[in-house]
């Protein structure tokens, strides 16, 4: 058996005319792949991100918060706090056994964000207590849960065990 000779010319323009088809074919897909305004997107985003970089390394607006909220002045803040469940548990007519409203010490609040810690006891009937819990997820700035117990009790009542802390922005840099 003989096995026939490959002209070499042939075959060196042959991969040759297909690496010249596949480098046209990716540039006119790259071509048409690239928006008209490339070029302003990105310079959009690099404004944004200047922006952006540039309020992270700035002082927070103290303006930020409404006055007697919890962000705006911590200590009284937290007060505000404490009336407002206090307030949303008179509504709801739940009995709150036990109320604790912390700010955060100087070791809490060494970060950016200085945590405002939440203990809450209460009792009461079931669609009350949830009512409670649904008044307090609609206010801001919002509580976030670490841990709650809801724990059923004698005549359809049910008795509440919540631990949380409201998150606030302090400005200070580590």
């Amino acid at each position: 058996m003989r096995r026939g000779s490959i002209d070499v010319r042939l075959a060196t323009a042959a991969v040759t005319a297909v690496v010249v088809v596949a480098a046209l074919w990716a540039a006119l897909l790259g071509a048409i792949s690239q928006p008209k305004d490339l070029k302003a997107r990105l310079a959009a985003i690099d404004t944004r991100l200047d922006e952006a970089e540039r309020l992270t390394k700035s002082r927070g607006d103290a303006a930020a918060y409404a006055d007697g909220t919890v962000c705006a002045e911590t200590g009284q803040g937290a007060d505000a706090l404490k009336k407002r469940i206090e307030t949303g548990a008179a509504a709801a007519s739940v009995a709150l056994t036990s109320l604790a409203v912390t700010p955060a010490s100087g070791v809490d609040a060494g970060g950016q964000l200085s945590p405002v810690r939440l203990e809450l006891e209460a009792s009461g009937k079931h669609e009350a207590i949830l009512a409670l819990l649904a008044a307090l997820d609609r206010d801001r700035p919002a509580i976030f849960v670490d841990t709650a117990d809801l724990k059923p009790q004698a005549g359809g009542g049910v008795t509440l065990k919540l631990n949380g802390r409201v998150l606030c922005w302090t400005s200070a840099h580590p």
